[in-house]
């Protein structure tokens, strides 16, 4: 893993970045991460992915909690899911991002 990855910066954008990783397949169309079923990929990553898309740019880069229905509203309209689910992905998002922050800096390869 490149140098700086898991740094104390880690923001939707990263987080999308990983997601396309994540979600690659091998030559024998298994998840590249053990325990990782096809169907979570196939279900789970293109809602998580287009939560992220439909963020403004200025969003995905600040990954600061977004507290205004409005702007809530928009994301979920353009993700096509409810209000609940991207404030319950920012929750979680949040919470994995302050554990990454804990984690050590450098290279982890």
């Amino acid at each position: 893993m490149p140098k700086g990855d898991w740094s104390a910066d880690f923001t939707f954008r990263d987080f999308r970045n990983h997601l396309g990783r994540i979600g690659r397949l091998d030559a024998h169309n298994r998840p590249l991460i053990p325990g990782l079923r096809a169907e979570d990929i196939e279900r789970g990553l293109p809602r998580l992915i287009g939560i992220i898309d439909a963020m403004t740019p200025d969003e995905r880069r600040r990954s600061l909690k977004i507290n205004d229905p409005g702007r809530l509203g928009r994301i979920a309209r353009g993700a096509g899911i409810e209000q609940a689910e991207v404030a319950e992905f920012q929750t979680q998002f949040l919470a994995m991002a302050a554990m990454m922050k804990s984690l050590p800096r450098g290279d982890v390869s």
